[in-house]
């Protein structure tokens, strides 16, 4: 009969997804976006389940052999950590700095960017007031010339 163990080798917390994972024979990944899902849909109830599995479920008995393994998955698994967490650091490090360049630059050319901005602004502006000024005398003078056209055909009669 076979028995289910919290797993020494694959865990993440208190290894309750890894023991299941290996009882059942899947990913142990599989079972722990099974848990989130479960955690997203009902968290109480997941948290229960979960807390309730580490005290329940026994630890899987190690044998010398495993003990070795386990020592060479964690200590795998603590060189694969320290080159991810430097690798984040890495990018995070490297976010600042672009940031930083970027505050220093734009404090620079910033005032000269709003007063160009500023003057493009202006001259469309002048530029739509010249369009705008002449559709007005245009639509005035028709206005003008439509008003003495009727003027002289009402005085005609």
């Amino acid at each position: 009969m076979r028995k289910l163990y919290r797993s020494r080798v694959h865990r993440l917390i208190c290894g309750v997804c890894g023991g299941l994972s290996e009882y059942l024979g899947v990913d142990p990944t599989i079972i722990r976006l099974a848990a989130i899902a479960l955690f997203i849909i009902n968290p109480a109830v997941a948290a229960v389940l979960y807390i309730a599995a580490c005290i329940i479920m026994p630890e899987k008995p190690s044998t010398e052999g495993e003990v070795e393994h386990e020592t060479k998955e964690l200590l795998k698994d603590i060189k694969q950590g320290l080159a991810e967490g430097l690798r984040g650091v890495g990018i995070i490090v490297g976010i600042i700095l672009v940031i930083l360049g970027l505050v220093m630059i734009l404090s620079n050319v910033w005032p000269t960017l709003i007063d160009l901005l500023w003057h493009v602004w202006e001259s469309l502006l002048a530029f739509n007031k010249v369009i705008a000024g002449l559709l007005l005398l245009i639509i005035g003078l028709v206005l003008i010339a439509l008003s003495e056209a009727r003027k002289k055909k009402t005085a005609s009669f």
